[in-house]
């Protein structure tokens, strides 16, 4: 669509204050944001560790959480 672009950043000690000060000096809405994790499991049942970071950048960011959980055959 016009005017609207999509990016992936990793989300990283390195790159966090970058992350947050873009979303907030670009104004992105709440709606228009997005923390995409992808993991990959070996077998169903398998619990998934969501790092510590992820939780951070919610506490300044406040936007939704998308999962894309990928079963690879061992």
């Amino acid at each position: 669509q016009a005017n609207q672009y999509i990016g992936y950043i990793p989300l990283t000690e390195a790159n966090f204050d970058d992350i947050n000060d873009y979303v907030v000096r670009q104004r992105v809405h709440i709606d228009e944001c997005d923390i995409f994790i992808s993991v990959s499991i070996s077998e169903q049942g398998t619990d998934i560790d969501i790092p510590n970071i992820v939780n951070r950048m919610l506490k300044y960011i406040d936007c939704k959480l998308t999962f894309s959980v990928t079963t690879v055959a061992t």
